[in-house]
């Protein structure tokens, strides 16, 4: 099996990720059994991963980075001769995906300090969001409790690295 660098690795899916993301009227067939908020979110979560294990970057540059990325790979998807449209909820379940695994990746590194009651808030958030009308009406469901897991994992694994 061929060992593929880490950098090498990022570059790659960055790339294919884009490509998806911009392929003119690109739609995803009615069989996948996912809500495309929760395909965002799981995208989005692998690029920062494959970020942080490519360059060991400053957590605020990671976060930042992740966060204009996802937001412009977003609106890009405006362009009109893409035949694609930019959709706020989507962007929203973009940052979502950043910001929790920008949080597993703070603690895994134990430079969570006193910030990790705001993963617990972030985590208690997504839970109650994920319970209203209009988490529903915009397929955000799954989206919120997949991320309200993973705050909660980042939460849980600092507390027990730190005490």
């Amino acid at each position: 099996m061929v060992k593929i660098d880490p950098r090498t690795r990022f570059a790659l899916y960055a790339a294919v990720l884009f490509v998806a993301t911009h392929w003119p009227a690109l739609v995803l067939p009615s069989v996948v059994p996912v809500s495309d908020k929760t395909i965002h979110f799981v995208a989005w979560g692998i690029w920062l991963a494959l970020l942080a294990n490519a360059w060991r970057l400053p957590l605020g540059l990671l976060l930042g980075m992740g966060l204009v990325c996802c937001v412009a790979d977003e609106a890009s998807q405006a362009i009109p001769i893409l035949n694609r449209h930019a959709s706020f909820m989507d962007a929203v379940a973009n940052v979502i995906g950043i910001l929790a695994v920008w949080s597993l990746v703070v603690s895994c590194r134990h430079q969570a300090g006193g910030i990790r009651w705001v993963w617990a808030v972030l985590s208690a958030t997504c839970f109650g969001l994920s319970w209203t009308g209009a988490a529903a009406a915009q397929r955000m469901v799954p989206t919120l409790l997949l991320g309200g897991l993973v705050f909660m994992v980042s939460t849980l694994r600092i507390r027990r690295t730190v005490a």
